[in-house]
């Protein structure tokens, strides 16, 4: 019986190497290499069949490396990769995911960007009256209500809306890279009519940018800028 068992141990250990030895060959020429799965519900059986996963040997993640040794463990990997309890942790592009996601999320790829270029506008204001970097930007206490109102889905985006939130990585990553021209025109400022009380305060100093319809898509927030 011990025979036995170490003979079971010493093929679990070769396999183990035999896979490691595999994983590594594969990753030779491929760090660059950056895809997404779009699965709407994402399972652990999904995400194995996803030839986008199967593929992912190895993924920078908000600055960290996940190594690839099974499905399993990449199913384990893209799953918590996102969680998080201190915002300030992640890089540009995953808290810039997570803004288009808290505040634009069932919006079309273009009302995201015009979210996403707001924080960027605000940026670069010369008095820095709203943070220094982006990340001061967007998280900025009582600005952009996503992080007061929906932080507990922003923690964890990857167990909420996955695909929405896989898709707004991938919109984060182009604007940020400058793919994307400004369709707010300098905006700063938005809401949503349908889904405030009252009108904000902050539209009576502020000047109304007329948001261009493309291809029949209507934008659901009013945007405003500084005055010109």
């Amino acid at each position: 019986m011990v025979k036995n068992k170490k003979l079971l141990a010493t093929g679990i250990l070769g396999l183990s190497l035999f896979l490691n030895g595999n994983v590594n060959a594969n990753l030779k020429g491929n760090e660059e290499k950056v895809s997404y799965t779009t699965n709407k519900q994402i399972t652990d059986n999904n995400l194995i069949k996803s030839n986008t996963i199967r593929d992912l040997e190895l993924k920078e993640i908000n600055g960290k490396y996940y190594s690839v040794l099974s499905p399993i463990k990449k199913v384990k990997s893209l799953k918590y990769a996102f969680e998080t309890n201190n915002f300030y942790e992640d890089s540009e592009e995953v808290l810039m995911a997570r803004l288009m996601l808290g505040e634009g999320e069932g919006t079309s790829d273009l009302e995201k960007i015009r979210i996403g270029y707001t924080a960027m506008n605000r940026v670069k204001d010369d008095k820095k009256r709203y943070g220094k970097t982006l990340k001061e930007v967007i998280l900025k206490p009582y600005q952009f209500t996503a992080f007061e109102y929906r932080k507990r889905i922003l923690k964890k985006p990857m167990r909420y809306n996955p695909e929405e939130f896989l898709h707004c990585l991938e919109l984060s990553e182009n604007l940020l890279k400058g793919k994307y021209e400004d369709p707010t025109d300098g905006a700063t400022f938005y809401f949503n009519p349908k889904l405030v009380k009252r009108i904000p305060s902050w539209v009576d100093y502020l000047e109304k940018v007329e948001i261009k319809e493309k291809d029949n898509e209507k934008s659901p927030h009013y945007y405003y800028r500084e005055p010109l």
